[in-house]
């Protein structure tokens, strides 16, 4: 009779492990920055040997970037494996203190001369430290870069503060850099994070969102934060090959925008750098675009620069 017993509980054991194999979710955990503090999106364990190559075939891939990825970072090689946009790391806040990322001149510089579009972030610390002093440390930073898409206010720390006094701080800081830099701020952060944490308010849905949820694929829908009904960012997993792409590390962050490169350089107004001559005989011309720009005449030609979009025919005479 014990004996049976002792098969029974084996057996039971066994079933339950099944069970939990099955309806368990996978388990969850941080990565942490042991200097700084700084926690990272909780993602799906994963094989320390995996090393994710894969492309989103229907979204913009891109990857982002912080002093964890070595000197020299190889933009080139990072371009021709599909990159075609970066988000880098200015710097980062903790105990109340503020740093810059110590390659961030090199990162911004080297990824535009490879080609990539390039964001800025800055990881947000709210414990032993003003809203408004962080965003201006950071806004100082950004202001002296050539970073072309808006800045970034990442947002993973509560610091132990409760979620409407850090949806204050976070509001703070948002509308610091707005001001400072005359662009309205992205917010990067995850579900995970944000829905426990930060206060509800209507506004936040105003701020383009950067989601953190990882999966084994790029073309996974994220789960959105409960104050927003779209993404434009989905950083997908931190399990991208340094082999592949070009970092000195084991692995990188990898990223999606929702739509294409044309999309992007829309949405965030890059083309007003963009100049076209064209030769012409006087007469009429009809001009086609769905790209803004205004028109200038001069006695060389035509100069295309952006600012608004020509609907009707021009005449010219």
């Amino acid at each position: 009779m014990k004996l049976q017993k002792y098969h029974l509980w084996i057996v039971l054991t066994l079933f339950a492990v099944v069970l939990a194999s099955i309806f368990v979710p996978p388990l969850f955990q941080y990565r942490v920055d042991i200097e700084t503090g700084e926690r990272h999106a909780p993602l799906f364990l994963e094989s320390p040997d995996e090393h994710v190559s894969l492309l989103s075939t229907n979204k913009l891939n891109g990857t982002d970037v912080s002093k964890w990825q070595g000197y020299p970072v190889n933009y080139e090689k990072m371009y021709n494996a599909g990159i075609r946009f970066t988000f880098i790391r200015l710097g980062y806040s903790v105990g109340g203190y503020h740093y810059q990322d110590p390659y961030w001149q090199y990162n911004v510089k080297a990824a535009l001369d490879a080609g990539l579009v390039v964001g800025c972030y800055y990881y947000f610390n709210p414990e032993g430290s003003n809203a408004a002093v962080q965003a201006t440390f950071f806004a100082d930073l950004y202001n002296n870069s050539d970073c072309q898409l808006p800045p970034v206010l990442d947002a993973e720390d509560d610091g132990n503060l409760s979620t409407t006094a850090l949806a204050d701080w976070y509001k703070l800081a948002l509308d610091t850099l707005e001001t400072k830099t005359g662009k309205r701020p992205i917010i990067y952060t995850g579900t995970w994070f944000w829905n426990p944490e930060v206060a509800r308010r209507t506004y936040w849905k105003n701020y383009d969102l950067w989601v953190a949820q990882y999966f084994s694929s790029p073309d996974y829908e994220p789960t959105l934060p409960y104050d927003w009904d779209e993404y434009w960012f989905h950083q997908w997993t931190s399990s991208g090959s340094c082999t592949i792409y070009g970092c000195l590390s084991t692995y990188i962050d990898l990223d999606t925008f929702r739509g294409t490169l044309d999309d992007l350089l829309k949405r965030y107004n890059l083309y007003e750098n963009t100049t076209v001559s064209v030769d012409f005989d006087p007469g009429r011309y009809f001009i086609f675009s769905d790209v803004p720009f205004t028109l200038t005449y001069t006695d060389d030609g035509l100069e295309f620069g952006e600012l608004e979009v020509i609907t009707l025919p021009l005449v010219l005479k």
